[in-house]
């Protein structure tokens, strides 16, 4: 379903068979213990068969390193040294990175020295297929569609405040492999909030399904709050770049810090996460399907001060392919000024909408650590591998819980060089065996955003060793599907 022709089939993907007669094969209606028959040419849900399969069941905390692979690739320009302009941060210690599990083409967007938009194509072996640029700005987000056959790029084009208020980003559809362009379309404006002025540059916003392309960001209010932040949603028609009329919204004095959003193949649902100072301070979760709005808004209480600075940090939505709802993860820090903790949670969509199917818990509440960021991806079996990075000291201090400004962090080197980690979890979010320090097997992630991304032999990230760099590095762990 949704994949190109000729794609193969993957772990979880939703598949329809035909008989001779021309029928497809049934199950009856969906939670029915059901007869299997092949009655109607429908492609309905009645005929919709998911392939169930274990991603990557036998990985442990005590085999990660020997399936672990580093390579280097070499960039066409080199990444961007400037890193911010007055409020406003370029994309220079990170790129976005993105695969598809149906396919062994996986893709990188950076900002380089000349403040353009770098998109790589790279093959099953980490090398670069094709190339394109997308014009001057920063890069924003990127992410398959759910069938592999185009890709969704995002760039913001201004190169100060007031020009990203007057220019919101720009998302490009594009052929794989050929990266020829399909569309190009701004992500929409709102009238009461500027679209994207207020939105970290690592947060993950963009959200793609088969139809329609989701863009969740905050900017400037612009009526009944000025001087404030709201929250928006900008909601594309994924066929025509067109944005599709009563769907999105804007969320004027929400004063949203931080965003997230994902998508689940198996359920056709969104879900997104808005990090607010106000109304309420809290970390609430929204869900979506076919447009509109799902009942339930699950929320983690934070705290804000003076309206402008929020507890969480970082964090991640992932559609749990066993079920059909999402984990997350994020770091947050108490209002006493207590280090950041790794949180995790599950989401359950059900027909009364959005609820906690496993309540936000800290990962590691008996340590005295810092856990900055944070990234999962489904290993099976109901377990998940978790990202962060790990410091000694309380990195999040005072605007630091505000600002979209990564570089003002003034995290030590070493820490980006030295403090990534990755944990096992369980169903519940208790941690399986010990965490693995990935730094000494010399595949870091950065401090600010750490895409992790099913392929099909297994399970990647990207990074570069610092600003300014001729080289990125691919990571992959390997997954013996077969043999598991």
């Amino acid at each position: 379903k949704g994949a190109r022709p000729g794609a193969p089939v993957m772990p979880y993907a939703t598949i329809f068979l035909k008989a001779h007669t021309g029928a497809r094969v049934d199950a009856d209606a969906p939670g029915s213990d059901g007869v299997v028959q092949a009655r109607y040419d429908h492609k309905g849900s009645w005929q919709e068969l998911i392939i169930e399969a274990p991603r990557c069941p036998g990985l442990t905390a005590e085999n990660l390193a020997s399936r672990l692979t580093v390579t280097r690739v070499t960039l066409p320009v080199r990444f961007s040294w400037n890193c911010e302009f007055g409020r406003q941060p370029w994309t220079c210690r990170h790129g976005f990175y993105a695969a598809s599990p149906d396919s062994g083409l996986h893709a990188y967007l950076y900002t380089d020295t000349d403040g353009l938009a770098q998109l790589l194509l790279l093959d099953g072996e980490d090398a670069i297929n094709q190339t394109k640029v997308l014009g001057s700005g920063k890069a924003v987000g990127l992410q398959f569609e759910p069938g592999a056959g185009h890709l969704v790029a995002a760039v913001s084009l201004g190169t100060s405040a007031a020009s990203l208020n007057d220019n919101p980003p720009t998302l490009t559809k594009l052929k794989v492999p050929s990266l020829d362009t399909v569309w190009t379309a701004q992500a929409g404006r709102h009238a009461s909030v500027h679209t994207s002025w207020a939105t970290p540059d690592n947060a993950d916003g963009l959200a793609v399904s088969d139809d329609r392309y989701l863009w969740h960001s905050a900017g400037s209010c612009t009526e009944g709050c000025p001087g404030s932040v709201g929250e928006t949603l900008t909601v594309l028609d994924g066929a025509t770049g067109q944005g599709i009329a009563g769907e999105g919204y804007a969320l004027p004095g929400v004063r949203s810090a931080k965003q997230m959003a994902g998508y689940s193949r198996r359920s056709g649902v969104f879900v997104t996460a808005s990090a607010s100072a106000s109304d309420p301070a809290a970390l609430r979760f929204k869900g979506y399907s076919d447009g509109k709005p799902l009942d339930g808004q699950p929320s983690f209480e934070s705290w804000s001060w003076g309206g402008v600075r929020q507890g969480v940090s970082r964090g991640a939505i992932k559609a749990d392919p066993e079920s059909t709802g999402f984990a997350s993860v994020w770091s947050h820090g108490a209002v006493d000024g207590a280090p950041d903790k790794l949180f995790f949670s599950k989401l359950k969509v059900s027909a009364d909408g959005v609820s906690w199917s496993v309540a936000p818990r800290a990962v590691f509440p008996d340590s005295n650590k810092t856990q900055i960021g944070g990234n999962a991806v489904p290993l099976g079996h109901g377990r998940w591998l978790v990202a962060y990075t790990e410091t000694d000291h309380d990195a999040m201090m005072d605007e630091n819980y505000l600002w979209s400004s990564w570089e003002r962090w003034d995290i030590p080197d070493e820490v980006r060089t030295q403090g990534s980690r990755m944990a096992i979890l369980d169903w519940a979010g208790g941690v399986v065996g010990a965490p693995v320090n990935i730094s000494a097997l010399g595949a870091h992630f950065p401090v600010e955003i750490s895409h992790l991304v099913e392929r099909p032999g297994g399970i990647s990230w990207a990074f570069t060793e610092r600003h300014g760099s001729w080289y990125m590095k691919v990571a992959h762990l390997r997954c013996d599907r077969a043999t598991e």
